[in-house]
This record gives structure tokens, C-alpha cells and sequence, in this order.
């Protein structure tokens, strides 16, 4: 094994190491060797990332990003919610949101790309997760955000497939950040 010289950075290159050369596809653990390497990922970004400035968590989507997650993607505003109690409104409703509420302009959006990692981590370190079985087999997940007010304010669904791809696509936009030689 290899030493270590740059944890934060060495921790998220050997995890992409592993989702790319371990053959997990339709393997019995196979959602479960994606789930911990995504939230491996998530954990190191957001630990590294609100030590250096939020780079990544003020960063937009990208469309790769956009493209795997799905249309069934719903969120409430939270704060929003809370304006609207505290102002009294008599008239109160949840303003749902969804995938088309996403966008890759920082000015059209305050759902970000932090934001969307920052539910994804709390889905799966507080264990909202539900398995999704298809024909016998475990073959997506469904996520979903439950802050300590006991309402779900965030809920997503990902295919094994789609889970990867985003453990992978957050991986190289954490590495584009941070490795030593991309000059940042």
C-alpha cells in the first residue's frame, strides 16, 4: 500500500480508484460498496470544503450532474416555509419544488450544487434511505431529508447505475478543486 501525503485528496482519488476497478456491477453488495463510497466522498468534500471556502458548495450544477438526477426529485423550501408561519399568512401552502427548479446559472437558483450534496450526505448518514427492489433485486435507492422539524423536505430516487455515476462525477469535481496541480 501506498503512503498518504495529502489525506483529503488521497482519500477521494483512491475511493474513484475503487468505484472504477471494482467490478460490483450485479454483485449481491453492490449498492452497498456505492452508497458507502458516495458517502465517503460527500463527507470529505463537505469536511475539506467548508475548511477552504465553500468552492465546491458555492459551485452550480454541471449538466452531467443535472442529467443523472431524476425528474421525480422533489424539495420544499424550508425557509420559505417558515417566513411564511412567522409572517402569519393566512393562507399557508408548501411552495414544492422540483428537478426544473435546479439550474446551471448561479443567478437563476439558490439550489446549488452544496445544497443538493448537503441533502444527499444527510440522507445517508442519517440513514434515510429506503431500498428499491426490482424482479427479486435491489435496484435503486430512494433518499430523502428529514431535519429534526420531522418533516421531509428533500426526496430523491437514484438506479444503482445513476448512484455511481454521481459518487464519480462528485469525485472528479472535488479533485478538479483541490489537487495540488489544478493550480487552485
Amino acid at each position: 500500500m501506498s503512503e498518504s501525503t495529502n489525506y483529503p485528496v488521497d482519500i477521494v482519488e483512491r475511493t474513484q480508484t475503487l468505484l472504477n476497478e471494482v467490478n460490483s456491477i450485479g454483485s449481491e453488495y453492490e449498492v452497498t460498496f456505492l452508497i458507502n463510497c458516495l458517502l465517503g466522498i460527500l463527507i470529505a468534500a463537505n469536511e475539506f470544503d467548508s475548511r477552504k471556502g465553500k468552492r465546491i458548495g458555492n459551485k452550480v450544477f454541471s449538466q452531467p450532474i443535472l442529467d443523472i438526477i431524476p425528474s421525480t426529485l422533489t424539495f420544499f423550501d424550508r425557509k420559505e416555509a417558515i417566513d411564511r408561519v412567522t409572517l402569519g399568512c393566512s393562507n399557508i401552502s408548501w411552495l414544492n419544488l422540483s428537478k426544473k427548479d435546479l439550474s446551471i446559472v448561479t443567478k437563476e437558483s439558490r439550489y446549488n450544487l452544496g445544497w443538493f450534496l448537503g441533502k444527499i450526505r444527510n440522507s445517508i448518514a442519517h440513514q434515510h434511505i429506503e431500498a428499491i427492489n426490482t424482479e427479486g433485486r435491489w435496484s435503486a435507492v430512494k433518499l430523502w431529508n428529514e431535519p429534526q422539524t420531522g418533516i421531509v423536505d428533500f426526496e430523491v430516487e437514484f438506479s444503482t447505475i445513476n448512484l455511481k455515476k454521481l459518487a464519480l462525477l462528485v469525485a472528479d469535481i472535488y479533485l478538479k478543486t483541490y489537487r495540488p496541480e489544478s493550480g487552485d
